[in-house]
């Protein structure tokens, strides 16, 4: 039985302890979080016991694997923890608001021959995985386009304030480009973003912003993160070219291909993001000794072209995705 520990109560620990629950040979054995009647509610339905105490993960030799879903500003020092502890860890993005920090976090974990996986769960849908195979074999480069109809946030949210989600880019656009670098098969050596001219208070000018990448093998990708729209849109459109090919996903339930001038469509019965295959790979890989799914260099490359993206919008030049760290400044 491979017994999990769980940080962070709230709605995505709720999710990841759904998963877990889903998979055989899996038992979620205690959650911490300091809103004690957050843990006790989720502990109450998976059987785990709830604490506030950190240690009672971190120092229990009968947890093989941690769950990261607390805080932004808790998961880097939580993630090295529990790596130096032999534990497997699943952690949430984004790993911090400081890329300083992130690289002196992959630096103390990538000689453990640790476990470590980013939550970026989009490359795990199974309409992702019917995308990777339509291009299967393909020598040129691809063109992806990701529209995301995001919605607005207020100023006064949470993922806005620069101490405590950093911004949309650093929390959610990471994980459009660690779908595109999954289907490019390609790390990103460069990117460009630009954003609105917000002239209101009410706007966060980097929430609506486009931002181009160039990989590795000479693909392009073009991410469309735009907050406003209509709700009534779908949130999320990948438009997919290569091979005299295209590959089109519909908000992860529908999906639709083109080849030799013939379409067809296939259509999931829920909407699929790759949360549940997520954490069952990670829990086989665990289990048979295996790699984890997401190789360290491309959860680095992914973190870091978040950060070099805010970096051209300050700029207003491409940046090469390698290069100096900096730290997140509230600038934007």
């Amino acid at each position: 039985m491979l017994r999990f520990g769980l940080f962070g109560a709230g709605r995505i620990g709720r999710v990841h302890a759904a998963s877990l629950a889903a998979h055989p040979r899996t038992e979620l054995a205690v959650v911490h979080d300091p809103v004690e009647v957050a843990a006790h509610e989720i502990a109450a339905l998976y059987g785990a016991i709830p604490t506030g105490d950190a240690d009672a993960i971190l120092g229990n030799a009968d947890i093989d694997a941690v769950i990261i879903a607390s805080p932004t500003p808790t998961h880097v020092d939580l993630l090295t923890a529990c790596a130096q502890s032999g534990k497997a860890v699943l952690c949430e993005k984004p790993i911090d608001l400081d890329l300083a920090r992130v690289d002196a976090c992959w630096e103390d974990i990538k000689g453990l021959n640790a476990t470590v996986m980013v939550g970026f769960n989009r490359r795990f849908s199974p309409l992702t995985r019917q995308a990777k195979d339509f291009f299967a074999g393909r020598i040129t480069p691809l063109s992806i386009l990701y529209r995301v109809n995001a919605g607005r946030l207020a100023k006064s949210h949470w993922l806005q304030d620069s101490h405590q989600g950093g911004g949309r880019i650093i929390g959610e656009v990471c994980h459009f480009i660690d779908l595109m670098q999954f289907l490019t098969e390609a790390l990103p050596v460069s990117v460009f973003a630009e954003a609105i001219g917000a002239k209101s208070d009410e706007l966060v000018a980097a929430d609506s912003v486009f931002i181009t990448l160039r990989f590795g093998d000479g693909s392009n990708g073009m991410i469309a993160y735009l907050s406003e729209g209509d709700r009534g849109l779908p949130k999320e459109r990948v438009e997919i070219f290569g091979a005299g090919k295209t590959f089109v996903i519909d908000d992860f339930r529908r999906a639709t291909s083109y080849k030799n001038g013939k379409e067809d469509q296939l259509t999931l019965r829920n909407q699929d993001k790759g949360q549940g295959e997520q954490v069952r790979l990670i829990c086989a890989g665990i289990q048979e000794g295996e790699a984890a799914p997401i190789p360290l260099d491309e959860l680095v490359a992914t973190t870091r072209t978040t950060f070099r993206a805010l970096d051209s919008l300050r700029t207003r030049q491409a940046v090469e995705v390698l290069g100096v760290t900096r730290v997140l400044s509230a600038e934007y």
